[in-house]
């Protein structure tokens, strides 16, 4: 049967159809292995894995990805568990020394203007200026910027006390007292019977001594918590009550009472953290004020000065013929300001190094003196017009001042500032 021309014409259409397709795939094949050579080339030109360092990098992309997920549960959980501890004033906190200028930057401190006040008293925190009035504890930076103010009061008779841990204001005669950092106000209790005085340790102790119903004195010694762990009762006056600067957590107090004619017996006390008693001198005088350095105790009595070693025997003593007006101990040292009756002497100022035998440095003032501080190897003695700064030598140097100034405050740079009622001043000398 011959075949018609339509299909020798579709035999020669397949028949070149195949011949494409063989061709294809044999150029295909030979595309392919060009590709591979190249992608061999390539990988001969890299240098070769290391599959210890590469087993490495495995481990640590699984450790990468587990952080990312404990961050993740982090950031997720804690503002559920810690709910109540998310409030204002901690915000506040971690926002407070955020500025487009910081006052950790600043060099030197900035003068203050403020509000006077018939009660102010100043003193530095952590590197910020505290001022303490009658109604209020305000908080001043390096720039001279209020960072925070606590109101309370109005208080009859606010007093200060600052430690490396704590600020404590208290009324003395009233009943309330706090406890502060400079950020807020941390603790704060109403007594049933009036403050006479309080103490506050470096380390957070502290101690607060009222009354009781019976109208002898109390002395509560609390932790750096706030919590109470010590009380001793006593039929005293106390004159002074502080801790040792040694971080030990030991306390003492002077004070006198009187016997049944009326004569007065002196009593010095110094007790261990836990109330236990290590010291004790009783006299028939009045203590003014006591310190311990160099393991020997001193008080000063209104007569003379005496210093006790640690079994409370008498070592030497020094006696003066009138009673202190103004005095100060330094950590191994005292200043005694003595005045005068007479109105065209301006008195003397009389030094002491860590015993009698160290005294005989006498200053005679040239105008009376108000007010003695100490700070750094220096005393510095407190005039109308004038401040006198004084080594342990003798050796003076006066600045003179307007009048007003009502104390100094020795800054952490080194810096002295005269505070007045209003405004405070640099005070430098050449």
């Amino acid at each position: 049967m011959k075949k018609k021309a339509s299909d020798f014409n579709k035999d020669r259409k397949s028949q070149e159809k195949a011949l494409v397709k063989a061709q294809e795939k044999k150029l295909g094949h030979a595309e392919k292995m060009k590709r591979a050579l190249k992608v061999r080339f390539a990988l001969e030109q890299e240098p070769k894995v290391d599959m210890y360092y590469y087993r490495i990098y495995r481990k640590l992309r699984l450790v990468r990805y587990l952080c990312v997920l404990v961050a993740a549960l982090f950031v997720m959980s804690v503002p559920m568990v810690y709910s109540d501890q998310i409030t204002t004033e901690n915000f506040k906190y971690l926002m407070k020394y955020i500025d487009l200028q910081l006052s950790e930057d600043s060099e030197v401190y900035t003068p203050l203007t403020y509000e006077s006040s018939p009660h102010m008293q100043f003193g530095v925190y952590a590197e910020d200026i505290v001022l303490c009035t009658d109604t209020a504890l305000v908080y001043f930076d390096k720039l001279g910027n209020e960072i925070m103010r606590e109101s309370f009061g109005p208080f009859t008779n606010p007093q200060l006390v600052i430690s490396d841990k704590y600020v404590l204001v208290y009324d003395r005669g009233g009943t309330e007292y706090a406890i502060y950092n400079n950020f807020k106000r941390l603790h704060h209790v109403t007594t049933e019977y009036p403050i006479t005085l309080c103490s506050l340790s470096d380390a957070g102790d502290y101690a607060v001594l009222t009354t009781n119903q019976n109208y002898i004195s109390e002395l509560l010694i609390f932790n750096h918590n706030f919590k109470q762990t010590g009380r001793i009762q006593r039929d005293l006056y106390f004159s002074s009550l502080f801790f040792l600067e040694d971080g030990s957590g030991r306390f003492g107090y002077t004070g006198f009472s009187t016997d049944t004619k009326g004569g007065k017996i002196g009593e010095t006390c110094l007790y261990e953290k836990d109330c236990t008693k290590i010291f004790s001198v009783s006299v028939s005088d009045i203590p003014l004020a006591a310190s311990v350095s160099d393991g020997l105790m001193r008080v000063l009595y209104e007569d003379r000065i005496v210093w006790y070693d640690e079994k409370s025997v008498e070592t030497e003593s020094y006696k003066f013929e009138s009673v202190p007006y103004a005095f100060v101990f330094s950590p191994a040292n005292t200043a005694l300001y003595f005045g005068s009756k007479d109105d065209n002497d301006s008195g003397h100022t009389r030094f002491f190094g860590g015993t009698s035998k160290e005294n005989g440095v006498v200053v005679k003032n040239q105008e009376k003196v108000r007010r003695i501080q100490w700070y750094d190897g220096y005393y510095y003695l407190l005039s109308d017009e004038s401040v006198c700064r004084v080594d342990h030598n003798g050796k003076m140097q006066n600045l003179a001042i307007e009048k007003g100034l009502q104390e100094l405050v020795f800054l952490p740079n080194g810096e002295i500032m005269g505070c007045y009622a209003d405004r405070t001043e640099l005070l430098k000398w050449q």
